[in-house]
């Protein structure tokens, strides 16, 4: 069991997001997957020269 000094001297969630450029890292990543992702799901859609979904493609961007 952890003790509460212990508790109390982690950083918490978003002190640790922030830390270390994390954040910019994470969205980088979201960047190259999520198009990644773009360019595999709405390949089709892209060489036919259609619009593509909006919803789709900003949601390919968050699963990251």
């Amino acid at each position: 069991m952890e003790t509460s000094d212990n508790i109390e001297s982690d950083p918490g969630f978003v002190a640790l997001a922030m830390a270390n450029g994390t954040l910019v890292w994470s969205v980088l990543t979201g960047l190259v997957v999520g198009t990644i992702l773009t360019a595999i799901n709405q390949g089709d859609v892209l060489m036919a020269g259609e619009t593509l979904s909006l919803i789709k493609t900003g949601l390919n961007y968050l699963v990251p």
